[in-house]
């Protein structure tokens, strides 16, 4: 089977299960080329052709680079034999450590997959230089297996890891199945990391400065600010270990019905301290830096933006499904998971003071046992938790809450069937109703940025209220 007939038969089906379409239908605008070209970056009189080429047509970004090859060409363990006839002395346990260490030297690579790994190097390269942007996604398959590159700016940047790798090859079983089974086997994982809508959430964020033309220039652009969360530990002392919750502002802008892009500056986070004193100081911080970056939007815009409320987000179908109030980014360096949250006209997730004054259920022991529950049950939590609960302000503080029957409503499990019930969430099915319970189950909802939206929902009801 030639390359062409790959395409044809089976990844042109794949990539329309996907949600690309070469030309526009009912579905929407069209949002992939084949037989894109490109200039090459290293040599301008050379022009390369890309298979696939998805983009965002609304706001002219690249998406998608997805190389196709032909049906005899070797899978990717192949590069573990071959790295272990190249050098004896190194072993490959799995097809994504190979294939990272053929992207970070790929001088032992023979044969087939040196032209792939030179290809898709000189791919990205071309569309660093046309876009000054680099695709959020990169992908090359032959029908019966298929390699994803999630993070191509870790992976051509010698930064990347093996976790920067997804790899769907048969096993050796099913060497004699027919073409393009795997990826019907492994459609479910395929479709979160490659379906245009699933790409369009966590595109790479680009700089005030490369913003796209059409933002720039357009007379109704949109805006919301928002925040990168890190969540890790440390140590103090000998054996207490503590959350810690690091913050960095960011912003989202867009013209209307088109996807919301992230804008930041990859600036430092800014910690938030465990002393009550020092938390009017942080937030102070985050709001002056995130009005920086505002500042540095609007002088790339030729017209002046609306800001949309948090509220307003969440009830705007088509802009909610392109940027989730919460997405989760996975995991970065030094075990740090890392979330983007959006916060309206809001700088940060939590606000200074509570809405409600005065609530006794700060404090552990002021809940009735009866008609409020205590949360934990086996008593209060004295300092701030990471483990078993996750809870960054401890018992008494303005920004807890020991009621159980708060907790209850947190983790109420969301059911996407029941949107007029439970309105949008950036939940999965099953998964808690608390936009942030993956990183702050306790933190006192009368304090909370989403608290607005989360009261617009008919499960969710609080003691304070």
């Amino acid at each position: 089977m030639l390359e062409h007939h790959t395409r044809a038969f089976i990844l042109d089906k794949l990539l329309a299960a996907l949600g690309w379409r070469s030309e526009a239908d009912a579905g929407g605008p069209s949002n992939i080329f084949t037989e894109a070209f490109l200039k090459s970056a290293q040599a301008i009189s050379t022009t390369l052709f890309l298979d696939y080429l998805g983009f965002d047509a609304r706001h002219d970004m690249p998406l998608l680079v997805f190389e196709a090859k032909r049906f005899s060409t070797q899978p990717p363990k192949y590069l573990i034999k071959l790295g272990f006839s190249s050098k004896p002395e190194v072993s490959y346990s799995s097809s994504e450590e190979a294939l990272n260490a053929a992207f970070k030297n790929n001088d032992w690579l023979q044969g087939d997959w040196k032209e792939h790994v030179g290809q898709l190097i000189k791919y990205y390269n071309a569309i660093l230089k046309e876009y000054k942007h680099p695709p959020t996604v990169m992908a090359i398959g032959n029908g019966q297996w298929l390699v994803i590159i999630k993070k191509p700016a870790l992976v051509f940047n010698g930064k990347g890891t093996a976790a920067c790798f997804s790899v769907f090859e048969p096993e050796v079983a099913e060497l004699n199945a027919p073409v393009g089974e795997v990826y019907v086997k492994h459609f479910k994982d395929i479709y979160e990391e490659l379906a245009f809508d699933r790409i369009c959430k966590r595109a790479d964020g680009v700089t005030p400065e490369l913003m796209p033309t059409v933002i720039k220039t357009a007379n109704n652009v949109e805006i919301m600010r928002g925040v990168r969360v890190g969540y890790s530990s440390v140590h103090k002392l000998k054996s207490a270990i503590r959350p810690q919750l690091e913050i960095e502002p960011v912003a989202f802008v867009r013209v209307p019905t088109g996807q919301w892009i992230l804008v930041e500056i990859n600036a430092e986070g800014i910690d938030i301290p465990h002393a009550p004193k020092f938390l009017n100081e942080h937030l102070s911080e985050v709001k002056k830096r995130s009005d920086e970056l505002l500042d540095r939007i609007r002088k790339n815009l030729q017209n002046a933006p609306s800001h949309v409320p948090l509220l307003n987000h969440y009830s705007d179908l088509s802009g909610f499904t392109t940027r989730l109030g919460v997405t989760a980014e996975g995991t970065r360096k030094h075990g740090i998971e890392s979330y983007i949250l959006v916060t309206g006209a809001e700088s940060h997730f939590i606000l200074d003071t509570p809405r409600v004054t005065n609530c006794p259920k700060h404090i552990w022991g002021n809940c009735d046992p009866v008609s409020d529950g205590r949360h934990p049950p086996q008593g209060a939590l004295s300092a701030p938790s990471y483990l078993d609960t996750k809870a960054f302000f401890a018992e008494g503080r303005d920004h807890h809450c020991a009621a159980a029957t708060t907790h209850g409503a947190k983790l109420v499990k969301y059911d996407k069937l029941k949107v007029s019930v439970f309105g949008q969430r950036s939940s999965e099915d099953g998964e808690p109703f608390c936009e942030i319970f993956d990183f702050e189950e306790m933190l006192c909802c009368q304090t909370c940025v989403f608290f607005e939206v989360c009261a617009k929902s008919k499960v969710f009801k609080l003691p304070c209220t």
